[in-house]
């Protein structure tokens, strides 16, 4: 309906404040992230760039786990060349890891991050410079990384249980607590290079607590029968801890623990491992049927 109001007014040659108020009307009605990003996609697709890009703002504060609005406000911040939006979406997405399908916006992120940086120091904005570089410092840190490095014909799984109960694998690449699986480079088919193959799982912002994590060999034979796991507490700050194993790997699967001390995820644990269990059963209620 406001669709089509916007249109006919749009048509009437009516003041964009109206155009624009009758389009905000429906931000009154939506109740999800889904409804507000499409409003905020509609106005910036209409030439109310700025308009849009606050709506963004509010995706982001209240679905702090939906990395559309980051990405929405980072074409607009190339397509109008605004500063302050790039700043902000640039440090949005890059403080999110992305599976490599995905890693064009980290790049593209990483772009529009060093152009606002440059133009900030050509405009001698040096504290300005200073504190988006900064920022941009923090937004790298990763409080967990695990990377596991294997050589010969084989392709291995990693299935790693974070704290609140959810699960990050293969399947289920990112998940509700923050974990996300970058890559496998065995099951894409790509050739391996002189190091091997390799997987790895990031959590920028994780729980404290017990993480286990399950390797498993799906076909074929690692050289010596084992792989190489780098462990990575607290990635990139002056606290970082790095524990390197190397675990036979055969039959059997082989599990390997390990724990956060210092995780900057606060949000209550219970209220994660709740939520988990209620998706398994439903995931389980719908394999039944």
């Amino acid at each position: 309906m406001y669709e089509a109001l916007f249109l006919a007014m749009q048509a009437d040659g009516r003041p964009t404040a109206d155009v624009e108020r009758a389009l905000l009307s429906a931000v009154d009605f939506s109740d999800n992230a889904l409804d507000l990003m499409y409003v905020a996609k509609y106005m910036a697709q209409s030439g109310m760039e700025e308009r849009a890009i606050q709506l963004f703002e509010e995706v982001a504060i209240s679905f702090p786990s939906r990395p559309e609005a980051f990405i929405q406000t980072l074409d607009i911040a190339d397509r109008t060349n605004d500063l302050d939006a790039a700043r902000w979406a640039s440090l949005g997405v890059l403080r999110q890891a992305w599976p490599s399908s995905q890693r064009n916006l980290e790049d593209k992120a990483r772009r529009l991050a060093i152009a606002a940086l440059h133009q900030l120091e050509k405009e001698g904005r040096t504290a300005e410079a200073k504190e988006f570089r900064d920022e941009l410092n923090r937004a790298m840190i990763r409080d967990v990384r695990v990377e596991v490095h294997w050589t010969g014909d084989a392709d291995v799984d990693v299935l790693i249980e974070e704290p609140s109960g959810s699960l990050c694998s293969f399947r289920n690449p990112r998940t509700t607590a923050g974990g996300v699986m970058l890559g496998d480079t065995a099951s894409r088919g790509d050739d391996a290079s002189i190091d091997g193959y390799s997987e790895v799982y990031v959590c920028p912002e994780g729980f404290a607590g017990n993480y286990r994590m399950l390797l498993r060999r799906v076909w074929g034979e690692v050289t010596a029968g084992t792989v190489t796991v780098d462990i990575y507490t607290n990635y990139k700050t002056n606290r970082q801890e790095h524990i390197r194993q190397e675990i036979p790997l055969g039959e059997k699967d082989a599990i390997v623990i390990f724990d956060l001390e210092q995780g900057r995820r606060v949000e209550p644990v219970a209220e994660h491992k709740l939520a988990t269990a209620a998706r398994t059963q439903v995931a389980i209620s719908r394999a039944i049927l």
